[in-house]
């Protein structure tokens, strides 16, 4: 019998063993992982994570699958915001600049988002559309040739960050 290992982490708790699975015939290294503030019996929140590789210490195997999952979500990001799929170019040169403006565009999106305490927690979806919005406002107060005092123009922009968020 072996022993189950314990980590501990910010988002929750974590056990790890080698355990033997049927379907793949073999040993593979097996993390639970319960999440932060789930009640075990009543929502059956917990999920496995495992890797084929026995010697791999648990917590690696989380940071792989984290890694993993981060991945995926660039990619529907960029599906979803920058038009990832979108380019009709045939040459491979122009598939790689549109892969990497696509993919460079949702990282900074999401180191601007990072930086600033006001837009912490907010969804892609919510802050792409808050800078279209603003985008546009500035547009047309600079076309119009209007002169708002800074504290007119704060207003203006709390009130655009404020639909942003409620429409995502």
């Amino acid at each position: 019998m072996q022993k189950i290992d314990s980590l501990s982490g910010d988002d929750g708790e974590y056990y790890t063993i080698v355990a033997n699975v049927k379907c793949l015939k073999r040993n593979v290294r097996l993390v639970v992982w319960y999440p932060e503030g789930l009640d075990r019996v009543k929502s059956g929140g917990f999920s496995l994570y495992y890797s084929t590789d026995k010697d791999m210490s648990g917590e690696d195997t989380m940071a792989i699958y984290h890694a993993r999952f981060q991945e995926e979500y660039l990619f529907c990001d960029g599906k979803q915001f920058t038009g990832l799929q979108d380019c009709q170019a045939r040459s491979k040169k122009k598939l790689h600049l549109a892969y990497n403006a696509a993919l460079a565009s949702i990282n900074t999106a999401k180191v601007a988002m990072a930086r600033d305490d006001k837009y912490k927690g907010m969804s892609l979806a919510a802050y792409s559309m808050l800078m279209h919005n603003m985008f546009i406002y500035r547009r047309i107060i600079e076309v119009s040739g209007i002169k708002l005092d800074k504290k007119k123009n704060n207003l203006i922009l709390k009130d655009l960050r404020a639909l942003s968020e409620a429409a995502a």
